[in-house]
């Protein structure tokens, strides 16, 4: 007989590609229970809502709100009455009502059909498998997670760190940080019905299917469960690099040389690498250690570029302006780092572009130190959203926050509590997540793209690369940072919309969903000719 998941006290799983390993303890002081069989088999407590919201996403099948009525008990999950909640607050809410197939129009054939051509296990074939009581092999659990196309595992994975920001587990938020991205499930113990069992689905930072378990609730499972399950985090190889960031270095100190030790002879190639020293205009100097990340140019003068992951710029900045042994501290200011650059940096070559200066960011010209790194990976993703952000050395003032100050608050409380403090109606969420990402319109930007998508689809259609959406992206209001496009929720953001400079920079925004899938749609040169190219034929048709 299988053993199930409610007889330890604990259970850990992870499945990285066909590599699976579970672990279970019956003491968490004690070593893991020997030979734990792949066997263990649960039931898909609320994970199945986990499994209709991708099958959702991965079709782009749109799926109105759920209005609450007041009608429903169940309806605690999702909203208040006379309210209504989207598909991924749903999801991180854990509304079932939103999900139940028949309310989505989601036929037993389309489902079977979908995961079949996937290559799922054949459990999550049949539709009317999606109770909370269907039991399943652990192992076959994630396999069908597993199956998910990779983009839609990363939008999801993303999507589910707010499970720990927004409050609803908090326990996984401070000791996990970003590393899970989780649905989490609570529901009665079937060995004790005054008991509960919980636990969460979904992945790790690297991409690792996980599943865990522990009695309590999933909070309780997640507090439980950190001190065993961190050691064995520790290693996660995070990719870094879905995004990356150009850096213009010494922007406010024009270079006279650079020279490659120990002969002190004059660099003339691109790439740097080896043992470099830079000597300054104002007659300073600095030694560095290239590795290739980082580029000389010549023309018009001398200027040294670098191209990085987020995390690896988070790091370095880490480096530079903080002290990564200062834990707490030094997580609270990866989030701000981090913060910053998504609110301030430029779309540039398909990175983020900032320059390296006291009046953005300071960064290290060497690469990360390991304790930096750690720390930017611990925080992945993590930014704050809802106000802008910014850190200082010493002065603190509203909406700044000072390392100083940041330090002395990390004596006696956590990275978040540091973060709430200073900027008390921000939030934390992923920079690639859409949920929570309220979106202020602009109707009149809206409208106007509305109405000129018809007469730029014949002048596109002959361009390589164009593939014009399936749906009218949506115009959001943003307060701070440059006007900026994201292909993957299909929105457009951008401050205001009222000169003829709006109306190219939106036309701009537009082409970059359009162009998503070729090389062209992040060749800023193409991007903006025919921009203007299609400005100008708006001007002559009028």
């Amino acid at each position: 007989m299988a053993l199930s998941y409610a007889e330890p006290v604990g259970v850990f799983a992870r499945l990285n590609h066909d590599e699976f390993s579970i672990l279970a303890w019956d003491d968490f002081k004690k070593a893991p229970i020997p030979h734990v069989k792949e066997n263990v088999v649960t039931p898909l407590g609320s994970t199945w809502k986990l499994f209709v919201y991708a099958y959702l996403l991965d079709k782009q099948i749109p799926s109105e709100d759920y209005d609450c009525k007041g009608q429903i008990k169940d309806e605690v999950y999702c909203c208040g009455k006379g309210q209504s909640i989207d598909r991924e607050n749903a999801l991180i809410k854990s509304c079932g009502l939103y999900f139940l197939p028949n309310r989505l129009g989601i036929s037993a054939k389309a489902w079977q059909q979908y995961w079949f051509r996937l290559g799922a296990p054949e459990w999550i074939w049949r539709i009317e498998n999606l109770t909370e009581n269907y039991r399943v092999p652990v192992k076959q659990l994630m396999q069908a997670l597993d199956s998910l196309p990779s983009s839609s595992k990363r939008t999801i994975a993303s999507n589910l760190m707010s499970v720990a920001t927004t409050g609803t587990a908090p326990s996984m938020l401070q000791n996990f940080g970003s590393q899970l991205r989780l649905k989490t499930w609570t529901m009665p113990n079937p060995l004790d019905a005054k008991q509960r069992v919980g636990g969460g689905l979904g992945w790790l930072a690297d991409g690792s299917v996980v599943w865990l378990s522990a009695k309590g609730t999933s909070n309780d499972a997640l507090d439980k469960l950190s001190t065993v399950v961190q050691p064995l985090l520790i290693n996660q190889k995070i990719p870094d690099d879905r995004d990356c960031v150009l850096v213009d270095y010494f922007s406010d100190y024009p270079i006279r040389k650079v020279l490659s030790l120990p002969m002190k002879v004059p660099v003339n190639r691109a790439a740097l690498n080896g043992d470099l020293l830079i000597q300054f205009q104002n007659g300073n100097s600095l030694t560095f250690r290239g590795n290739g990340a980082l580029r000389l140019n010549t023309k018009p003068s001398l200027q040294i570029t670098g191209r990085m992951g987020v995390n690896e710029y988070v790091a370095r900045v880490l480096d530079r302006e903080a002290n990564p042994n200062d834990v707490e501290a030094a997580k609270a200011f990866a989030v701000i780092v981090r913060s910053y650059l998504i609110q301030n940096a430029e779309k540039r070559q398909g990175c983020y572009w900032i320059k390296d200066s006291s009046r953005y960011q300071r960064v290290s010209v060497n690469n990360a130190s390991t304790a930096a790194l750690k720390l930017a990976n611990w925080t992945d993703e993590l930014i704050l959203v809802g106000e802008p952000v910014r850190f200082h050395q010493r002065l603190d003032s509203p909406g700044i926050l000072s390392w100083q100050t940041a330090k002395t608050l990390a004596k006696t409380t956590s990275f978040k509590t540091i973060l709430s403090k200073t900027w008390p109606k921000a939030q934390l969420q992923s920079y690639r997540s859409t949920v929570d990402s309220k979106c202020e319109s602009i109707p009149n930007a809206e409208h106007w793209l509305s109405m000129q998508i018809p007469k730029w689809r014949r002048y596109l259609m002959s361009e390589v690369g164009y593939e014009p959406p399936r749906h009218l992206p949506q115009i959001c209001k943003s307060l701070v940072g440059n006007p900026n496009s994201e292909s993957g929720e299909g929105r457009i953001y951008m401050k205001s919309f009222f000169s003829e400079e709006d109306r190219i920079t939106l036309t701009h925004e537009y082409l970059h969903i359009a162009f998503a899938n070729h090389p062209r749609g992040i060749d800023e040169v193409f991007i903006e000719s025919k921009a203007r190219q299609l400005q100008r034929l708006n001007l002559n048709e009028n």
